[in-house]
């Protein structure tokens, strides 16, 4: 396997296989969100909104966040690359193991990246002040809650404590990707705090949650001055029309939300029961993993 390479790629070999490498909610597309799409076919002869102004609305009322604290992405990964690029760090810390694209966007950019190594013996919990006391020496930190692949989850205030503990330390990029498939996410999403935060950014994935990749949508969320460099670095139209659509309809779909909510359940009924047969198998978040390694 190359160094940096993106799961979900079904165009490559004969396709006779299940899939696991891309963790896209299995129930697919609602009907609302195909509804859209259909009746909004006509008009991609027409340019998308610049300021996408339904999506906006429906980003601000699904989150309780405010409109002027958000970007918007051609998916997560879009963010990721954009955020790197404006910001220009020197030296990167990430949290590993965890996403590939974090080391690519941020060398990219230019940076020097370094790893702050969770251990698989340890539950891969964060040793907190062993991370304060690495973290002095870099200018931005970057960590993901539920973390990909482990799915451990990190407490809102945790991140708030780090921050009050590191006055003038990193720029913290959090990855929120799988947020929306945690039951109790309000102890664990940092939103509200990234909001009005001069030294935090929080992005979010609508592909995931709301099976869309193939779209590309997302958002982040930050400070109102950084949000103005961003956009003022990106694409006018990075969201096209069909993918702003298509996650208005689902971020408006409530019965769609509590249905996931039911399956999220069950999904922590069978990590507690694939826990009891192998040692190896840990439930964490809504995600089940395996040791192969």
């Amino acid at each position: 396997m190359k160094r940096f390479e993106h799961g979900g790629n079904i165009y490559e070999g004969n396709g006779n296989w299940l899939d696991f490498s891309a963790n896209i909610n299995p129930l697919g597309l609602t009907d609302n969100i195909r509804r859209a799409i259909g009746e909004n076919i006509e008009n991609v002869v027409h340019y998308p909104d610049p300021k996408n102004r339904e999506l906006m609305e429906a980003v601000s009322n699904a989150y309780d966040i405010s409109e002027e604290s958000v970007i918007l992405g051609n998916g997560a990964s879009e963010l990721i690359y954009l955020f790197f690029s404006v910001m220009r760090f020197q030296k990167v810390l990430i949290i590993a193991p965890s996403y590939g694209d974090y080391e690519r966007a941020a060398i990219s950019a230019g940076a020097k990246v370094e790893f702050f190594y969770l251990k698989p013996g340890e539950n891969f919990d964060i040793d907190w002040r062993k991370l304060e006391d690495m973290s002095k020496n870099f200018d931005c930190m970057v960590l993901a809650s539920p973390n990909n692949p482990t799915g451990n989850l990190i407490k809102a205030e945790k991140i708030e404590k780090f921050m009050e503990r590191t006055l003038g330390g990193p720029f913290i990029f959090m990855d929120e990707s799988f947020m929306d498939f945690v039951e109790d996410k309000e102890r664990y999403e940092t939103l509200k705090i990234a909001a009005c935060s001069p030294r935090l950014i929080t992005i979010r994935s609508l592909t995931k949650f709301y099976a869309l990749p193939g779209l590309r949508l997302g958002f982040g969320v930050t400070g109102k001055n950084l949000v103005s460099k961003l956009n003022a670095a990106k694409d006018v139209w990075n969201v096209n029309l069909l993918a702003a659509k298509a996650g208005a309809a689902a971020l408006w779909d409530e019965e769609y939300k509590m249905e996931i909510g039911a399956g999220i359940g069950l999904m922590g009924y069978l990590g507690d029961y694939s826990s009891s047969l192998s040692k190896d198998v840990q439930p964490m978040a809504s995600i089940v993993w395996r040791r192969v390694f």
